[in-house]
């Protein structure tokens, strides 16, 4: 049976202020800095072309070729703890996954028409990457951003389980963890809910970023379907129109 609020028992695993488990569970542990570096890298890169896409391009290749948690617990034990060196962390490790795809949708709509037209009628580079490119790879960083948030809150979790996160009495799902697993035979939920938060919003972000996925592919079944659909309400709309 669940121990009340005030019971011994629970005050021992509760006694760093900000630690009950109702008040940590709810905390924020997602960052969005990753993707907002690796968008504004990749449209850089993407646009500018020449030296510059190959030195960023060279620099993304050495990044991923370490494992994007263990890059994020080295540069955690090298910066120190706090959520400031947490989130640079993740910043550091995190946006090269952003930053690759968006340079490959780049390359792609920079030579279309309206960006030539932008250019002619005298829009600033920054203008055309952020007024006239940007909103067209949107679809293409929502469904990276859904995929990433899943990595995001492992990495977080784990370093806050090792030691390496936020401060201990800031909340976090890895150090609600790390707290109850030594009271798992007594205590049980301390660890058990904290890891299902985890488990459920994983795969939640997961699914979300595979429907997302399917929503903007043109070749996906999920859209074929669609328009399958809209051309039987078109030709039975234009039916109605010509019996009339």
């Amino acid at each position: 049976m669940l121990c009340s609020p005030t019971s011994p028992s629970l005050k021992t695993v509760t006694s760093r202020p900000g630690s009950h488990p109702c008040a940590r569970i709810a905390a924020p542990t997602i960052s969005c800095l990753p993707a907002i570096v690796g968008v504004t890298i990749g449209l850089i890169s993407g646009y500018v072309g020449g030296k510059v896409d190959a030195v960023i391009m060279r620099l993304v290749d050495m990044w991923l070729a370490f494992p994007f948690l263990l890059l994020a617990i080295a540069l955690v034990a090298v910066l120190g703890q706090g959520m400031d060196k947490l989130v640079l962390a993740l910043v550091l490790s995190g946006w090269p996954a952003f930053a690759r795809p968006v340079r490959s949708e780049i390359l792609q709509l920079r030579d279309r028409e309206y960006t030539l037209s932008a250019k002619v009628l005298g829009v600033s580079p920054l203008g055309v990457m952020f007024k006239h490119l940007l909103p067209n790879i949107m679809p293409t960083v929502m469904v990276l951003a859904a995929l990433d948030l899943g990595a995001t809150i492992l990495s977080l979790a784990a370093l806050s389980f090792l030691g390496l996160g936020v401060d201990a009495e800031v909340a976090s799902w890895g150090g609600m963890l790390a707290s109850g697993r030594n009271y798992v035979s007594s205590a049980w939920w301390l660890s058990t809910f904290p890891g299902l938060a985890i488990f459920l919003v994983v795969i939640s972000s997961n699914l979300i970023g595979d429907w997302l996925r399917d929503l903007y592919d043109p070749r996906s079944p999920f859209r074929l379907v669609r328009r399958g659909r809209e051309a039987e309400a078109e030709a039975k709309a234009l039916e109605v129109k010509n019996a009339a």
